[in-house]
């Protein structure tokens, strides 16, 4: 599992014992929602109200353009409903590391049949993020920020799914492109083979990443959160992962 994984697993252990979280976003009662959901956390809101978050905890202390996992599926399960030749080729060749180019190039130079659109991108970008059980389809994202000591959260900011998700499609590129081993949908969205070592049965499954990076703090609202020791920085928090 990945340092990302991690951190972010855990910060979603402290969420649903943090007093102070609670009661800064007007719950009864906060729960996690079990492994393989796209909600990580149901929230009831003390009028009754359910809500559910997908946890994405972020880092400060070191930077990189490393994206969020939102998604991961086998390459059979990700092309299914996808009609582009062009896309399920290239998504083929980077499951098995093939397909790597220097630079950038647009996926139609590469494959000239059928190609993707960003109609199936936008089609990759909701199943991602809000999956196919309408249960646990997240209402909203949530950015946290753990404390040095990685005990207690610090910070917390929200954003509806449908506003994340809205932002994602309209900065679709037309088509999808190459860049070294990744298939880039847009400016903060693109695919990547997960990888692993020999052990990892699941090493050539598919990802769906996001960055998480400037471009998208304005859509993240600051939720006011005490803290027992005061941690957070002047700079704006965004999900900007380890």
């Amino acid at each position: 599992m990945s340092h990302i994984a991690k951190t972010g697993n855990h910060a979603e252990r402290i969420i649903c014992s943090q007093a102070s979280i609670l009661s800064a976003l007007g719950a009864s009662s906060i729960v996690g929602a079990g492994k393989g959901k796209k909600t990580d956390i149901i929230l009831t809101l003390v009028n009754g109200e359910r809500k559910t978050f997908q946890i994405k905890n972020s880092d400060t202390f070191s930077k990189t353009t490393r994206g969020h996992s939102v998604d991961r599926r086998s390459w059979i399960d990700f092309v299914t409903p996808l009609r582009s030749r062009s896309l399920r080729a290239a998504l083929h060749d980077v499951s098995q590391k093939q397909q790597r180019v220097k630079g950038s190039t647009w996926l139609c130079n590469l494959f000239p049949s059928t190609c993707s659109s960003r109609a199936e991108s936008e089609l990759i970008v909701r199943r991602s993020l809000l999956g196919e059980e309408e249960e646990f389809a997240p209402t909203d994202f949530m950015a946290t920020r753990l404390n040095s000591s990685k005990t207690e959260i610090i910070e917390i900011a929200t954003c509806p799914a449908n506003v994340l998700v809205d932002h994602l499609v309209s900065t679709l590129y037309e088509h999808p492109r190459l860049v070294k081993s990744c298939i880039e949908l847009g400016p903060n969205i693109y695919l990547q083979r997960k990888g692993g070592d020999k052990k990892d049965k699941r090493a050539s499954d598919i990802q769906t990443k996001i960055k998480f990076d400037q471009s998208l703090s304005h859509l993240f609202t600051p939720v006011p959160l005490p803290s027992s020791v005061p941690e957070s920085t002047s700079v704006p928090l965004e999900p900007v992962p380890v």
